[in-house]
C-alpha cells in the first residue's frame, strides 16, 4: 500500500510540474500585440519645426459633395454618386493622422505645413488614379493628394499664396515643406 501511495505522489508531483510547464510556456512565450509602426516617416530638425500630431475621423474631413466640387474645378467632372460609392469603402471607425510642421521662427504665414495620412481603403496602386479622385485645382488647400502606399494615402496642404510682406521673414510654412517634403516616406 506505501508502494501505491508513493507511486500516486509521483504521478501527481509529475502532473502538476507538466501543467505548470505548459501553464508557463503559454504564459512566456505568448507574443506580444505588435505595436503598429508610424504610417510615415520624415527627417526631423528640432532648432526648425514641432510636430504635433492629431488623430482625424476620415469622414468627417472627406464629403461626396466637396469632392464632387474639387472634381468640377479640375473639369474630371464625377458625380456625387461616385464620390458616396469612393467614401462609402471607408467606415465611420476610420482614422488617420494630421501631422502639423510648425516653424519655430518669426515667419510671414502661419508657418504650418500639414501632412494628412488615411488608409489605402480603396486600393490604388498608383499616384494618378489617387489624385484623379482627391485632387484640387484651386489654390491655397489643405488636402493636396501626394503619394500612396499599399496600405496609406498621403496629403499636403498649401503654404499660401506666396504673397510677401516686406518684412524679410521667411515663409515658414515653405521653409519647413521644402525641408521635410523630401523625406516623407510612407510605410
Amino acid at each position: 500500500m506505501n508502494r501505491q501511495k508513493g507511486f500516486t505522489n509521483i504521478v501527481l508531483i509529475v502532473l502538476v510540474v507538466v501543467i505548470v510547464g505548459v501553464v508557463g510556456y503559454f504564459v512566456f512565450s505568448k507574443k506580444s500585440e505588435p505595436t503598429p509602426s508610424e504610417p510615415l516617416t520624415y527627417s526631423k530638425n528640432d532648432q526648425l519645426f514641432t510636430v504635433s500630431k492629431k488623430v482625424i475621423k476620415i469622414l468627417d474631413k472627406f464629403t461626396a459633395s466637396g469632392l464632387m466640387n474639387q472634381s468640377q474645378e479640375c473639369g474630371t467632372n464625377r458625380t456625387e454618386q461616385y464620390f458616396n460609392s469612393l467614401l462609402a469603402k471607408f467606415t465611420n471607425t476610420d482614422r488617420g493622422i494630421e501631422y502639423n510642421f510648425q516653424y519655430r521662427g518669426q515667419t510671414q504665414d502661419s508657418g504650418v505645413w500639414t501632412v494628412t495620412i488615411i488608409p489605402n481603403r480603396p486600393g490604388y496602386n498608383n499616384a494618378t488614379n489617387f489624385k484623379a479622385d482627391f485632387d484640387i485645382c484651386a489654390a491655397g488647400g489643405d488636402l493636396y493628394p501626394e503619394s500612396v502606399s499599399q496600405n496609406y494615402l498621403l496629403f499636403v496642404s498649401a503654404c499660401g499664396t506666396g504673397y510677401d510682406d516686406g518684412s524679410g521673414r521667411p515663409h515658414g510654412c515653405d521653409v519647413v515643406r521644402e525641408f521635410v517634403e523630401p523625406t516623407l516616406k510612407l510605410q
